[in-house]
């Protein structure tokens, strides 16, 4: 039972950070070309990706969501093992 809790942190905060990553990915073209939000600020200074990498950001994105989603299903039958030898 001990283990479990620094399991589940550990889970949590890797699919919460691939998730959002992947997410900002997929929406920074529509943001920064629709919004005007500038991908990242740095002492007041905005920078925006290029037009050209738009492309390359959202398919990165993408991939990075299905890369998200293929990890869970693995962790998921890691762990149903780790619990199988657990209560055996």
């Amino acid at each position: 039972l001990f283990l479990q809790l620094p399991l589940g942190i550990f889970y949590l905060s890797l699919f919460v950070a691939l998730t959002a990553t992947s997410l900002a990915l997929i929406a920074s073209p529509v943001l920064e070309v629709g919004l005007g939000f500038p991908h990242m600020m740095s002492h007041g200074v905005p920078y925006y990706f290029p037009s050209w990498a738009y492309p390359g950001v959202v398919l990165g994105g993408i991939l990075l969501l299905y890369v998200d989603l293929h990890l869970a299903r693995l962790f998921a039958g890691l762990h149903a093992r780790w619990a199988k030898v657990m209560l055996v």
